[in-house]
């Protein structure tokens, strides 16, 4: 078996007695240390105390490459701590459910690094993008109109997208509300068949007025069922 004296981690130091407790492992050998700022852990090098493993990757032996080699090995665990020796990195242990534990061979700080990054870009892509807005007069024309109804179709694309409406009335403009409500009920028709209108379902006028007297409606995902069956 492989004796702790002989392991180096990828912080490139050497000990040569054995600690007798596990926190003190993480504190006093020479592998990767784990910072108390980071989200997320895994069992590394000397927490790992299974018999065997599963290696599925492990960086390159290309002096020219830094990335990963795909691999698909079970192998003691004490060869694949000194196989991570050799390399100078870590063992990682990235799921100790599978039979045997799945392990990958890299450095402990930059594998989390680079997961923490993947972690924070997923949540990104399933969070609520930022509301988008649509502004326009009531005299729109027709293209215009037809131009901006294309762009909140393709917006919809997208969950949970919101698109704020704004009829402008500005100035005399404000005599013709009536014309200005017509255009925005003609928007709930024209994308009821990919969006609806926030409040609609509720009996509530989704067409709101603010404070400058601009006519406002928040369109949301889904069809608008009262008007897809009127």
């Amino acid at each position: 078996t492989l004796g702790v004296e002989g392991f180096v981690g990828s912080s490139g130091l050497q000990r040569a007695k054995m600690p007798a407790t596990r926190a003190s492992l993480i504190g006093r050998l020479g592998f990767s240390q784990r910072s108390e700022r980071e989200k997320l852990s895994f069992p590394f090098n000397r927490e790992i105390t299974c018999s065997e493993v599963r290696l599925i990757a492990e960086i390159s032996d290309d002096p020219d490459s830094d990335g990963m080699e795909e691999c698909n090995i079970v192998m003691p665990t004490s060869e694949a701590l000194r196989r991570a020796r050799d390399k100078g990195v870590d063992l990682i242990m990235t799921n100790e459910d599978s039979d045997p534990p799945i392990v990958k061979i890299a450095s402990y700080k930059k594998f989390v690094y680079q997961e923490q990054k993947a972690q924070k870009a997923k949540a990104r892509s399933v969070a609520a993008p930022r509301m988008k807005e649509l502004k326009m007069q009531y005299i729109i024309g027709e293209h215009d109109l037809q131009t901006k109804l294309r762009n909140v179709e393709k917006w919809m694309q997208t969950d949970k997208q919101q698109v704020k409406i704004i009829i402008q009335m500005k100035g005399r403009a404000r005599m013709f509300e009536k014309q200005a409500r017509e255009l925005a009920e003609r928007v709930r028709e024209e994308v009821c068949t990919y969006a609806k209108a926030a409040g609609s379902d509720k009996n509530r006028d989704p067409i709101s007025k603010d404070g400058r007297g601009d006519l406002n409606m928040i369109l949301l995902p889904g069809i608008d069922a009262r008007l897809v069956k009127a």
